[in-house]
This record gives C-alpha cells, sequence and structure tokens, in this order.
C-alpha cells in the first residue's frame, strides 16, 4: 500500500478529497496543522513561527537565521514518524517534503478552473467576486512559492505529481475512486523497501539540521545551497551552488554528517549549478 499526499490549490475541493480518500481506505488525514503542532511540541517553537515556513516566503533574516533550513528538518523528522505508521493520507503542503524520487508514493493534485474556484468561496465564505478572486490569488501564490522554494517548479507543474484530478469536472467520489484506481497501479521496487525508504529519509532530515546551524558561516550566508539525500545509510551532500574555500566547506560538511546517528558512509559532490564566477560577476560591475 502506497503513501498518499493529497494537495491542491484553494477552493478546489482539496479537503474534501483527502477526507474521502482517507474513509476509502481506513486512514486517518495528516493536515499541516497536526504536523506544525507535533513539531512545535517536539521543539519548542510556537506554531505560529512554523507555520510561517509553510505559508510565507524566505524572511530577509533568514539568510542569518537559517531558520527556515532547521524548521524544515524538523518538519521532515516528524514527517517521517507519521510515515512510518502508513495510515494517514498527508494533505496539503508538507507532502511536497516528501521527495520526488522516493518509491511508492502516490501524489495527487486537486485542481481547477478559476471560474468554479470564485463561485465556491463565494459560496462557502460569504465573499464578494472581488475578494475571492483576490483570496486565491494570493493562496495560490503561497503554494506557488512553497513549490518553487523547493523544486523550482510552479504548483501546476504535472512533474511534482503523478494524478492530476479536474475537481470542477469530477465529483468527490469519482475522483476518490480514481485515486483507488491508481492506488492499484504503484508497486514497491523490490530492490528498496518502503520502511528503508522512509528511514534514509528520516537520516537525510537529521543531516540537514545538524548542517543549519553552518550555514551561518559567511560562505553559505551569499546564497549557497546543500542538498542531502540518503541511501542505506549512505549520505550525499550536494554544493548546489558557488562558494568561497570550497574544499574546507565539504570537510567540514563531512566531519558534521559523519557524526550524525544513522549514518554510514557520506560523499561531497559538487551539483550542476555550481561554477565558479568570475570576478567581474562577483564584483558585481
Amino acid at each position: 500500500m502506497p503513501l498518499i499526499t493529497v494537495s491542491g490549490g484553494c477552493f478546489c475541493g482539496t479537503e474534501q478529497l483527502a477526507r474521502s480518500v482517507c474513509r476509502t481506505f481506513a486512514r486517518q488525514i495528516l493536515e499541516d496543522t497536526v504536523l506544525v503542532a507535533e513539531v512545535a511540541k517536539r521543539s519548542g517553537m510556537s506554531e505560529n513561527k512554523l507555520r510561517t515556513i509553510l505559508h510565507a516566503g524566505s524572511s530577509v533574516f533568514n539568510r542569518f537565521t537559517h531558520f527556515r533550513e532547521s524548521g524544515i528538518a524538523l518538519l521532515k523528522l516528524a514527517l517521517a514518524d507519521f510515515m512510518k505508521l502508513n495510515s494517514w493520507v498527508c494533505s496539503g503542503l508538507a507532502g511536497f517534503l516528501i521527495p520526488r524520487e522516493m518509491p511508492c508514493v502516490l501524489r495527487v493534485c486537486a485542481l481547477a478552473a478559476m471560474d468554479y474556484r470564485v463561485e465556491r468561496a463565494m459560496k462557502e465564505k460569504g465573499l464578494s467576486r472581488r475578494r475571492a478572486r483576490r483570496r486565491i490569488s494570493k493562496e495560490d501564490g503561497t503554494f506557488g512559492s512553497w513549490t518553487s522554494y523547493l523544486y523550482q517548479q510552479g504548483p501546476w507543474d504535472p512533474g511534482l505529481y503523478d494524478l492530476m484530478i479536474r475537481m470542477d469536472q469530477t465529483s468527490t467520489v469519482e475522483a476518490a475512486l480514481l485515486v483507488e484506481e491508481r492506488v492499484k497501479q504503484v508497486s514497491m521496487p523490490s530492490s528498496l523497501s518502503l520502511p528503508g525508504a522512509i528511514e534514509d529519509f528520516a537520516v537525510a532530515a537529521r543531516v540537514e539540521l545538524a548542517v543549519a546551524p553552518f550555514a551561518k558561516i559567511a560562505v553559505l550566508r551569499q546564497g549557497s545551497g546543500i542538498a542531502v539525500s540518503a541511501r542505506n545509510g549512505c549520505v550525499t551532500l550536494t554544493t548546489k551552488k558557488h562558494v568561497l574555500l570550497l574544499t574546507g566547506l565539504q570537510e567540514k560538511l563531512k566531519c558534521i554528517a559523519a557524526g550524525v546517528p544513522g549514518v554510514m558512509d557520506v560523499k561531497i559532490e559538487v551539483g550542476p549549478g555550481f561554477c565558479k564566477p568570475d570576478i567581474y560577476r562577483r564584483c558585481g560591475f
């Protein structure tokens, strides 16, 4: 049985679809609010501050504090614990934290035409047509900022999903049946178990959390990024952007990652986005 995530725009019927899928597979719904509350309880951070990670763009202060990177790592760790039970349908933005390469995950997107969404917002929230359209545009902007931050893709990019359903052309019951049919087609590769994949996800999140404080050092504060992946305890850290003193940075990252529980081996790589800028670009002429 695969893990299931359901996401989509506001007033598309996303929440109703997620709950219908839960009834179909006798699962509970895992909304962003539940995950945020769990992380707040574990970490002592306020729920309001954690919500800004999902629903607001990066603050100008994030380049100094790297709170968003640390918060995302904490959300991933809590999400991994929920995933291990495999009794949840993940509804909301948090489902995008699950790596796209993770096997046996069905990613569902609910979408609808703007006119349908406006009419639904007017009916459900008592909004004027103008205010309904403005609210939808604002929330779509938040949705897009999140997917762009994680994947450099828009929220409606087909590459982010396994199944996209037009809720303005499909009833909630029919949409849940489409999900049920698609679940039957999802298979787990024999080379990797779901529990193993989830544990790798948790290990990578622990490494991200360990590396985040180090990102306050100047070389990372200048816009660099570190991507972390894990497979069978072997962790790969990829430097995605140019940094000064690359060799020293890589050795420091390797030392930090090696001390994280569950890490068996560490590799450091340079990503395709890494390039050594010339002196003119760095000086901003």
